[in-house]
């Protein structure tokens, strides 16, 4: 099979499951789960602010949230009204969103080193994208106004970029400084989203260890390496300094929800 063949197999693939998940999460949405969530009332009176203008890095009602999903329940707003309906739907979008994600960072994982891999990058991004596509527990949140929702969505996003990166690693040249950057930026994404969001410089740290272990086995130059890795905790930092400076302001907000959970 040709190369430009296999590649608009792929797209249509993704544009399959993309669409199959979005009609998964929105079928009969106005009716299923009855009922609105006081959380989910919660985040529509903070989506109806920031549509009006009061945009912040952190929202104190309810014991804090983060802005992210707030913002796009904002931009809901504007087309669909302040309504329940439109709450869930744009929990149901970004679900559907991150399938793509899903597919995206699996095939980028799989890039890395693909002389490990018993079937291609594609095989393996397929599987995970086709079953989170029908995942119990992704379609449940999907089909209510969780902020949650949007944490798997930006975690994806940021390691496939993080993946992208490294990648290059393996190939002769300098630092890749504008996806390095890029990709720091983005793993500042995840604190925006949900407080378990915060875990993801922890996963960065682990793989960047991990990596410098095993560098030779990957023929990755361990000074590169750590250089790249410094540019990325740089953008990273950059990218959460709006937070990061609420916090410092606020210090009892930073835990308040974490405790009560």
């Amino acid at each position: 099979m040709s190369t430009r063949r296999q590649r608009w197999l792929e797209i249509g693939f993704v544009a399959l499951l993309f669409l199959t998940a979005l009609f998964l999460r929105t079928w009969q949405l106005d009716r299923f789960p009855p009922g609105l969530y006081n959380d989910e009332a919660a985040y529509g009176m903070d989506g109806l602010a920031a549509q009006h203008g009061d945009l912040r890095v952190f929202y104190e009602r309810n014991n804090g949230r983060e802005p992210l999903f707030i913002y796009l329940l904002a931009l809901a707003f504007q087309s669909l009204g302040a309504t329940p309906y439109a709450i869930r739907m744009t929990a149901a979008v970004v679900g559907a969103a991150t399938i793509v994600s899903t597919y995206w960072f699996v095939r980028e994982l799989f890039r890395f080193a693909p002389e490990s891999n018993e079937q291609t990058p594609r095989w393996y991004a397929a599987w995970a994208a086709l079953f989170l596509t029908f995942s119990y527990w992704h379609l449940s949140l999907s089909r209510v106004g969780f902020r949650a929702i949007t944490l798997p969505l930006a975690l994806t996003i940021a390691f496939a970029l993080f993946w992208l990166v490294w990648r290059r690693l393996r190939e002769s040249g300098g630092i890749p400084w504008r996806l390095a950057i890029l990709g720091g930026l983005a793993l500042s994404l995840p604190l925006y989203t949900y407080t378990a969001g915060r875990m993801a410089p922890l996963l960065f740290a682990i793989t960047v260890a991990v990596t410098w272990l095993l560098a030779n086995r990957f023929a990755i130059d361990r000074a590169r390496l750590l250089k790249t890795a410094g540019v990325m905790v740089l953008a990273a930092l950059a990218g959460a300094l709006p937070l990061a400076i609420y916090f410092a302001q606020h210090p009892a907000a930073f835990g308040t929800h974490a405790l009560e959970v």
